[in-house]
């Protein structure tokens, strides 16, 4: 039996891939499950345009990570924390912290695989934030400064 699969499924194949399953399988488990449809004119032809659309999305999201770290490159983030006298935060600052601050402040939000914390900041003072950059040709990644202040 030919499917289409909805979705990635392990050991089968990716979204979008058309593949040829044995009939029980693919009756009793993708079709059930709405993990594959029949790869049939009518599916085929479905398929394309979800997968046309995919693409579109990819794009326009694409675009839109491009401008936010254009906007954000050298940029100070300003999060404010509880901390005792020597300094030291009482709760570590993780991305979930930073992403927030940097909606509020700027507006947009930043993915969490987009940026690069080897570890929790743990002590009030500036850091140096990198963004990943999917761009490529050996420029240096985009950067803004996370100013850490006790509350």
């Amino acid at each position: 039996m030919k499917v289409i699969l909805l979705q990635d499924v392990a050991k089968v194949g990716k979204k979008f891939e058309v593949k040829q399953v044995a009939d029980g399988f693919g009756r009793n488990f993708l079709l059930k499950t709405g993990l594959a449809t029949e790869a049939n004119p009518a599916g085929l032809k479905r398929i394309a345009g979800l997968k046309s659309k995919q693409i579109q999305a990819e794009q326009i999201t694409k675009a839109e990570k491009e401008a936010f770290k254009q906007i954000i490159k050298g940029q100070v983030i300003v999060v404010k924390a509880k901390a005792n006298q020597a300094g030291h935060l009482f709760a570590g600052l993780r991305k979930a912290d930073i992403i927030k601050a940097c909606q509020d402040q700027i507006g947009k939000k930043i993915e969490a695989n987009d940026l690069i914390i080897d570890e929790p900041i743990k002590m009030i003072g500036e850091y140096s934030v990198e963004l990943k950059d999917d761009g490529g040709n050996n420029k240096k990644p985009p950067t803004f400064i996370l100013k850490v202040e006790a509350v």
